[in-house]
């Protein structure tokens, strides 16, 4: 993840999916990813990278926002 936020000219198109089997896997794969992600955009944070409206932008985008963007051009 945090080479993602370096290296990709647009973080628009990423977005979280699963491929579980069970609810169970699904959510574990959901809290999984939330917490990978509050590590990586609080590092960010922390060391001057991007600022808190950035990482909430990212946040909203990866979980849900690009998804509806690309599969429901909202």
């Amino acid at each position: 993840m945090n080479i993602v936020l370096e290296t990709v000219p647009s973080i628009d198109k990423i977005m979280w999916g699963s491929d579980s089997w069970t609810s169970e896997e699904a959510l574990g794969a959901l809290l999984a990813f939330r917490y990978v992600v509050s590590m990586v955009l609080a590092k960010k944070i922390n060391t001057g990278y991007i600022n808190f409206g950035d990482a909430k932008y990212i946040a909203e985008g990866l979980m849900y926002k690009n998804a509806l963007k690309v599969f429901f051009n909202e």
